[in-house]
Order: C-alpha cells, then sequence, then structure tokens
C-alpha cells in the first residue's frame, strides 16, 4: 500500500524474515521500477525503503531510522 500499487501491478521475487533482526526483506517490481521495503515484523513500520527506475534511469531512497534514548 505504500507504494501506492494494487496487487496485480506488482511482481514480488524476495520475501524473506530476518530472524535476528526481527524484519522482513522484501522486493518487488512494477513495470520498470523496482522496490525493495524492510518491514518490522513487530510493530508492522517501514524501517526501510527503496525504489529504482529503470526507465529514467533514477535512482530514489529513503531511510527512516528509529532510535531510542533512555533518559535517567
Amino acid at each position: 500500500a505504500d507504494a501506492g500499487l494494487s496487487r496485480s501491478q506488482v511482481t514480488v521475487v524476495k520475501t524473506e524474515y530476518d530472524r535476528d533482526d526481527n524484519k522482513y526483506e522484501i522486493e518487488f517490481y512494477s513495470g520498470s521500477a523496482e522496490y525493495e521495503y524492510e518491514i518490522d515484523a513487530a510493530s508492522g513500520s517501514i524501517l526501510k525503503k527503496e525504489t529504482d527506475n529503470y526507465g529514467g534511469g533514477h535512482h530514489h531512497s529513503h531511510h527512516s531510522h528509529h532510535s531510542h534514548h533512555n533518559c535517567y
């Protein structure tokens, strides 16, 4: 849903669960674009997403980093 595409518009290439980091790695294509996502398995939040567009040679990358600070 985050990519704005319906299931019929995408071809899923890889879905992998990383047990050590408790996250899913998902890779799929739609037209000339490739999408890669890392999803937190516990919360479902997007940890990282990348989009490569092969049609125009443009590359867009978005990284979300969540850090927790302890206050004493």
